[in-house]
């Protein structure tokens, strides 16, 4: 079988086509390994008639959608020539997302995440870290989301931490939970702890959700840029409220796997 990995500021993914007879979970399992697989953030399997982007994480959990996924996916699309023109919709577990192909060359594209539905609990859960409360703000947006603002990262890292915020959460299912710290009212840092994966370099539904949270706390206007150490999303709010995802993706390597080994 032929797989492609691709990478959207970091977050990377093996691309396989989904018409092929695989159980795409223990593929993604298997594959994902960084020790001996290919190494990756999850697998997307590629339907045609109509578009559809199936996302598996790389414990084989499938996941709704993707942000970064989702433009690696449309670049993959655009050079096999499964698609034309500058606009695509692709149909996924969080509905029919409409994406907009801005530059081929680079390749960027402008994603369409829909209107937010934000959690209205009331008092939010208060986590305390080192004895400082840090409050949890939960949405959706194509997926769970919390979101923290703090001041850093370094008092983040422990397992246990992490399973506090994962224990607060409201939604049933489980959430990513994003570390966000405002550089200035244009500008943050975001760190992504994601279902099913782990740590990862970016998050692009994460990117979203942190705007989100932090224009509702005035931090940020109307848009917000991520930086992440392999380039920057873009995020805004159009005029009927749905939030808008700009960034690249880029293309790392097209291998032949000639036999899958069973662990």
């Amino acid at each position: 079988m032929i797989v492609y990995k691709y990478h959207g500021c970091g977050n990377s993914f093996l691309i396989v086509n989904g018409e092929e007879c695989f159980d795409y979970a223990k593929l993604a399992q298997r594959l994902c390994n960084a020790q001996d697989g290919l190494g990756a953030d999850g697998l997307l399997a590629v339907n045609q008639n109509p578009l559809t982007m199936r996302i598996f994480n790389k414990d084989g959990s499938e996941a709704k959608m993707c942000g970064n996924g989702i433009r690696c996916f449309v670049h993959y699309c655009f050079n096999q020539r499964l698609i034309e023109g500058e606009v695509v919709k692709v149909s996924t577990k969080a509905g029919l997302i409409e994406v907009k192909i801005i530059s081929t060359n680079p390749f960027v594209c402008d994603v369409n995440l829909g209107k937010p539905i934000i959690s209205e609990e009331s008092p939010k859960p208060i986590v305390l870290i080192d004895k400082k409360p840090l409050e949890l703000q939960s949405l959706w947006l194509g997926t769970e989301h919390g979101v923290v603002l703090v001041d850093g990262f370094s008092e983040l890292e422990s397992k246990a931490v992490i399973e506090e915020f994962l224990k607060a959460t409201p939604f049933l299912n489980g959430t990513n939970v994003n570390f966000l710290i405002m550089l200035d009212s244009e500008h943050a840092l975001v760190k992504t702890f994601e279902r099913g994966v782990g740590w990862t370099p970016s998050c692009g539904t994460g990117a979203g959700a942190s705007f989100i949270v932090a224009k509702r706390t005035g931090k940020c206007g109307q848009v917000l840029r991520i930086l992440n150490p392999f380039g920057f999303l873009k995020v805004y709010e159009d005029a009927k409220g749905r939030v808008h995802l700009v960034g690249p993706s880029q293309r790392i390597a097209k291998i032949w796997v000639k036999k899958i080994l069973e662990k």
